[in-house]
């Protein structure tokens, strides 16, 4: 699925090794899954899909569009220090 990816907020946090991305995904058609989602994005910045984890999706009816923050974790052991079990496990 094609996906046009506006980024609204890129930011490094050193104390929780991670960087937190704020982000809109526009598409056409049904809305993409978490799985698509996380795909494309960590293709985008080239970090392994078990380094990452999506939150606060929402998506906009009828406007084509899905708002969403990204984390990217230095490794997974770090992902797995600083995320909640649930999150990990609903990709």
């Amino acid at each position: 699925m094609a996906m046009d990816f506006n980024f609204v907020r890129y930011e490094r946090n050193e104390e929780k090794c991670r960087t937190e991305i704020d982000f809109v995904a526009k598409f056409a058609g049904p809305v993409p899954s978490k799985n698509e989602l996380l795909g494309q994005l960590s293709l985008f910045y080239s970090c392994a899909e078990d380094t990452a984890v999506l939150d606060r999706l929402q998506s906009r009816a009828g406007r084509g569009e899905v708002r969403g923050r990204l984390r990217i974790y230095n490794d997974a052991e770090s992902l797995k220090r600083y995320e909640r079990a649930e999150k990990t496990r609903r990709r």
